[in-house]
């Protein structure tokens, strides 16, 4: 009779990570009497349950490796790193830098984390569609006293929202000492 009529379906999908990938459902009315639509809805989807993985070996600080125990001659530098994620890509690599000494213990979610007032300072690396790499300039490393040193803590978020855990790096900055890198 061309009457509209209204349905509501729900898809359950395992969010464990065993259902991620890429789905297309298509969606067809058929009337009482059998007769099928010719517009058939395809909707796109794409099912991600799984957190990004950090790839410890592919970190740098101003393009060379990052190694514990090494030095540079700055406090602005260059961070750069890569992340697995193969369903939804990375979206936002969060980061916040503190100084060792403080009693501050691995955060374990940084998108909502603000100790700037505290002298630490966060911040949030927007990643290029399709890459799982970050690279960012962060310009509020602090020179080390004693056996106080810099620490920066980087945790992914892919576009599905799941998170990373948080991991930690030790940056040590001497700006006179002779064996420093740039």
């Amino acid at each position: 009779d061309g009457s509209d009529s209204k349905m509501d379906a729900r898809l359950t999908f395992n969010t464990d990570g065993s259902a991620d990938g890429k789905y297309e459902v298509t969606v067809k009315a058929v009337d009482v009497a059998g007769r099928e639509s010719s517009n058939n809805v395809i909707m796109e989807m794409t099912v991600d349950g799984t957190e990004p993985e950090f790839i410890a070996d592919m970190f740098s600080i101003n393009g060379s490796l990052w190694q514990s125990g090494t030095y540079y001659k700055s406090t602005t530098l260059n961070v750069s790193g890569k992340y697995t994620e193969a369903t939804s890509g990375i979206k936002y690599v969060y980061y916040l830098v503190d100084y060792t000494g403080r009693g501050f213990s691995t955060p374990s979610d940084l998108t909502a984390f603000d100790m700037s007032a505290e002298g630490n300072s966060d911040g949030k690396i927007t990643v290029s569609s399709g890459s799982n790499s970050f690279s960012s300039t962060i310009e509020s490393f602090l020179e080390n006293q004693g056996t106080k040193a810099s620490t920066i803590y980087l945790q992914a978020e892919d576009a599905a929202g799941n998170l990373s855990r948080a991991v930690s790096r030790v940056i040590n900055i001497e700006i006179g000492r002779a064996s420093c890198r740039e």
